[in-house]
């Protein structure tokens, strides 16, 4: 098992309602994150079911996500893993859409990182979202990420 680290362009909408509510100027964005059966920009597909099994009602990924326990930074961590200090972002929630689309609800946080992640929400700016995680990358007739 190695680390692997997918890049998927975001295609996010910026929740109005909560963002022109929060006090703090805290941004909140739901968007499509990934999607299972189709190549990625890193060239590697993820099979059908191999995200919904992790963020289904009950998983313990999706237990974390709804526990405001996944964070993200705006910089990839070489290693792989996150720092709380340098938070810009906390996942909500994340759901299967149609056709194995993944999508998530976010909020930007309100040290400087988030800031910066907020601005450039507001701003609309495009911005590409890793995944991370453990596993082995199956090449047969295209690249494609183990279960």
């Amino acid at each position: 098992m190695k680390l692997v680290s997918d890049v998927f362009a975001l295609t996010y909408k910026v929740l109005a309602e909560r963002t022109q509510a929060d006090p703090q100027g805290r941004v909140t964005v739901e968007g499509k994150c990934q999607h299972e059966g189709i190549k990625n920009r890193n060239g590697r597909v993820y099979p059908k079911g191999s995200w919904g099994k992790h963020v289904s009602e009950g998983a313990a990924f999706k237990k974390g996500v709804l526990s405001r326990r996944v964070f993200g930074q705006m910089e990839h961590p070489d290693d792989g893993r996150s720092r709380v200090n340098l938070a810009s972002h906390v996942l909500e929630d994340i759901w299967m859409g149609k056709d194995g689309e993944v999508h998530l609800r976010m909020t930007t946080t309100t040290n400087e990182h988030g800031k910066n992640l907020a601005e450039l929400f507001k701003n609309g700016l495009t911005l590409g979202i890793s995944s991370r995680g453990s596993g082995d990358v199956i090449r047969e007739n295209y690249p494609g990420v183990g279960e």
